[in-house]
């Protein structure tokens, strides 16, 4: 199985199943809503995005609704370490780091 940076799990409570993809770059949706293919409106985008930081050696993760960054992760393969952040009005609030020690 191929891998990817970005892997989708998109489940849908219509059908048997789940479905799921993967991107090593970015994806993007447009979500619409109404009552048909013919009657249904644009509600909003939201886009998925990965890079390699080079100068800092980190995957960088993205997460965007309508062009806004809702959440940012990077990865450090060298010591297999992640940290997350949500972002509201610009301000980084850091909700997982697996580099921090427990306190005993």
């Amino acid at each position: 199985m191929k891998q990817y940076k970005i892997w989708n799990n998109v489940d849908n409570t219509q059908y048997k199943g789940s479905n799921s993809f993967g991107t090593n770059e970015k994806v993007s949706f447009d979500m619409l809503i109404g009552t048909s293919s013919k009657n249904s409106f644009f509600f909003g985008e939201i886009t998925q995005q990965t890079f390699w930081n080079e100068a800092q050696g980190y995957h960088s993760y993205q997460l965007f609704i309508d062009g806004v960054a809702v959440k940012e992760a990077h990865y450090t393969p060298s010591n297999k370490t992640m940290k997350m952040w949500n972002i509201k009005d610009g301000v980084y609030t850091e909700y997982f780091n697996n580099t921090k020690k427990a306190v005993a």
